[in-house]
This record gives C-alpha cells, sequence and structure tokens, in this order.
C-alpha cells in the first residue's frame, strides 16, 4: 500500500534585525521560505506549488509579508503611533455614545482629546460620522478594547484612560451607562488604583483648561 501524503517544507533565507510591527520594537527575524510538497512514505518527492516567503520575529514567533523589512524604523514607529491614537479615540468615541446619544459637547471634548493629547487636530463633521456610525453599531468599548490593547505598553494604557475618562465626562457627570463602560474599560486595561486616580486627576486638570 501507498502512504501519500502532502507537506511543507520551510528554510531559513536570511536573518537581520527589523522592527516587529507586533513587538514594536527591534526584534531578531529569519526570512523564511515554504513551499508544498506531495510525499511517498513520508518523503517529499514533488513540488506541488510555488515558494512563498515570509517574515518571522524570533520574539513574537508572527509571521509578516516580506514587504515588512523595507519598512523604515522611523516611519513604522510613527505609523504605529498614528495606529494607537485611532484606536484610542475608536475607544473614546464607543464610551461617549454607550448611552445612546452624542451632545455637541461631547463631540467638542473628542476634538480636544485629540488635538491636545495626540496632536492631530480632527474635523468636527469627521468626529460627528464616527459618533454616529458607533451609536448605530453599538459595540461595547471594552470589546473593543480586548482586540487592540495586546500591542499596548502601561505608558499607552495610561494615557488611554485618561483620553477616554477626557472625552466621556465633557459634560460634567457620567451617565450610568457611559459609568459603567468607563468601569468596564479601566478594568480591561488593567491599571492599579494609584495609576486610574492620577490619570483622572490629569484628565480633569487639562479639561479645566478648555474651560478656562
Amino acid at each position: 500500500m501507498l502512504l501519500i501524503g502532502t507537506t511543507d517544507l520551510r528554510r531559513t533565507r536570511d536573518r537581520g534585525d527589523f522592527r516587529c510591527p507586533q513587538c514594536r520594537q527591534l526584534q531578531p527575524y529569519r526570512l523564511k521560505s515554504v513551499r508544498p510538497f506531495l510525499t511517498l512514505y513520508f518523503i517529499p518527492t514533488i513540488p506541488m506549488g510555488a515558494v512563498q516567503h515570509y517574515v518571522e520575529c524570533d520574539e513574537c514567533r508572527q509571521a509578516f509579508e516580506p514587504a515588512v523589512l523595507e519598512i523604515d524604523p522611523s516611519t513604522a514607529v510613527h505609523l504605529e503611533q498614528q495606529q494607537f491614537h485611532q484606536e484610542v479615540m475608536n475607544v473614546a468615541v464607543l464610551t461617549v455614545v454607550a448611552d445612546g446619544e452624542i451632545t455637541e459637547a461631547e463631540i467638542k471634548s473628542l476634538g480636544h482629546v485629540a488635538e491636545m493629547l495626540f496632536g492631530e487636530p480632527t474635523d468636527r463633521e469627521d468626529l460627528g460620522r464616527m459618533c454616529a456610525a458607533a451609536t448605530q453599531v453599538g459595540y461595547k468599548p471594552h470589546n473593543y478594547l480586548r482586540s487592540v490593547m495586546p500591542r499596548w505598553d502601561r505608558d499607552q494604557k495610561y494615557l488611554a484612560m485618561k483620553a477616554i475618562f477626557m472625552a466621556a465626562s465633557a459634560e460634567g457627570d457620567l451617565t450610568p451607562e457611559q459609568l459603567e463602560a468607563l468601569v468596564a474599560v479601566r478594568r480591561t486595561l488593567g491599571l492599579s488604583e494609584e495609576d486610574f486616580q492620577a490619570a483622572i486627576e490629569e484628565a480633569l486638570a487639562i479639561a479645566d483648561q478648555f474651560d478656562r
């Protein structure tokens, strides 16, 4: 009886260092090739497809397209910062609209967050559209947060908490739904009570500057 099957043959073609999109820092990598083969009695015999290449991070073991090696490290840092800022804004918007409503003061506060904390002024109409879309989707902020937070470090989590509270407290008192969402966000971020209180105090101090 013939034993026929398939297997992927992998080989390391090159090594070096690159800025890993997952680790967000310089890490060693391996450029690998993979090609499917038909096996006869578990021995690779006939190639069944084209050779494909990918980059594997030695630290996190994630695989990336080879084009990742062509990205300038400084450009990668800038893109990662932009991505982080957008992720925080998304959580902030979802927290603000947790009560199913959106006010002009809340949209204005989101604009302050984007400009003061991230240095990225955002058009009021764009913020309004983001809020309207978030209201329709009804996605829980802490659920979205779980999908993006693994890439954040402690300082980013702290900044995120500050930004989210600033946006949600635009009108002073939080609604019960916003408070519930904020508590869930804090729990998901895993901040200590000390860090949480410090972030709130800094957020209130920054917000006070807008009211003057």
